[in-house]
């Protein structure tokens, strides 16, 4: 990454942060769908929305949707 030029660092960072978004979605998703009742499980419910618009933002910022 230190050799990386300005633009490669960028993509590489906003790759990341897609898979990362992506992997929070689905197991938020997932608990808020199947998760035991509780707290949790209605953080997961309320907190998804929010993760999904992030995720979309993040593919917004790169070519890669």
């Amino acid at each position: 990454m230190q050799s990386a030029t300005e633009t490669d660092f960028d993509q590489a960072y906003l790759s990341t942060q897609i898979t990362a978004h992506e992997d929070a979605v689905a197991l938020f998703d997932a608990f808020a769908k199947s998760g035991n009742a509780g707290a949790l499980k209605t953080f997961a419910q309320r907190t998804l929305g929010t993760l999904r618009m992030h995720n979309v933002r993040v593919h917004d910022m790169t070519d890669e949707k």
